[in-house]
């Protein structure tokens, strides 16, 4: 990941500046051509200081190292860590792929870069991942109010969530901002789980109650993992759908055998003016919406219908 570098200023004002403006000059005193050329000393400083030496094969540029990002995951409970890891499908066994926080983070970077690509399957799967998203939060949110005024609203009772001792961390570089939101979605699930421990512990809810908790919950966080599964890597283009190209034919084809969860391209998405709130630059589909403005901007000619036409021709007047 990149970020805009920004100039720190001292708080000493004034006087900082001062201090960096000598600082300089006296670098710039001691490693110029004139104080230094007559003295291999000097030569010999000159060719250790980047971008001072007068020979180009002389220069030495040390370049700053890649920005890079670390974070770092903690979970409590079994039901949060058993999310993030999902579970593999084996249809031999009848048994069905649950698609964790991990295959979700992966699938959600590889859809990012097509969507950057043009690819307008994944602009349309962002859109459904973000209306996934904001379905899920509000459930989360219900659950986490519900449950912490259930816990807290006691006077004179306090009670002290459940927490681990020795929490799962989980260091995360994921390539998608969608994927780091939906991990704050697992945490908020995490926290949730440890309130309806504490409540059903306590005896605040009973075991109905907190069944109707944990498989709502979960199976809002699982529907949101699992709209990546929608996707299928084609490399298809706006342009290939414009000019139905093989590759687009293709796609096409490949979309019609996904019977379940099928992925339709709205109208807006085709054309561009339409895209989830967190999406990634596209310099074709920017190319091609300025082309389209420029276009619609250029004054067409004016062409007189035939009556108006007939209007302004001069009369004919013949001469007997």
């Amino acid at each position: 990941m990149t970020t805009n570098e920004s100039h720190v200023v001292d708080a000493e004002g004034a006087n900082a500046t001062t201090q960096d403006t000598n600082l300089l000059n006296n670098l710039d005193r001691m490693f110029s051509p004139t104080a230094q050329k007559e003295t291999p000393k000097g030569r010999a400083a000159r060719r250790n200081q980047p971008g001072l030496s007068g020979e180009p094969s002389e220069r030495s540029v040390s370049l700053p190292p890649s920005m890079q990002m670390g974070a770092t995951l903690k979970l409590h409970t079994h039901l949060a860590i058993n999310l993030f890891r999902g579970r593999r499908g084996d249809r031999s066994k009848n048994i069905r792929q649950i698609v964790g926080m991990s295959l979700f983070a992966r699938q959600a970077g590889l859809i990012w870069t097509a969507a950057k690509n043009d690819d307008p399957y994944a602009d349309q799967c962002l859109i459904e991942i973000e209306e996934a998203h904001k379905r899920t939060k509000t459930l989360l949110d219900e659950r986490e109010k519900a449950l912490s005024e259930l816990i807290e609203g006691l006077e004179g009772f306090e009670v002290d969530v459940q927490t681990c001792a020795e929490p799962l961390e989980i260091p995360l570089n994921f390539h998608s901002p969608w994927a780091y939101r939906s991990v704050l979605l697992l945490l908020q699930y995490d926290k949730i789980v440890r309130l309806g421990l504490t409540a059903h512990h306590v005896g605040f809810i009973g075991d109905a109650e907190w069944n109707d908790v944990i498989t709502d919950s979960g199976r809002a966080m699982r529907n949101l993992f699992e709209e990546v599964n929608r996707w299928v890597f084609t490399n298809v283009t706006r342009d290939d759908i414009r000019k139905n190209t093989k590759v687009a034919k293709r796609a096409q084809g490949q979309y019609l055998e996904k019977k379940n969860n099928r992925l339709v391209i709205e109208d807006e998405v085709m054309e561009g003016t339409k895209r989830a709130s967190i999406a990634p630059r596209n310099p074709d589909l920017e190319k091609y919406l300025s082309t389209k403005r420029t276009q619609h901007s250029v004054p067409s000619k004016h062409h007189p219908s035939q009556p108006e036409a007939q209007q302004d021709a001069p009369e004919n007047t013949s001469s007997n």
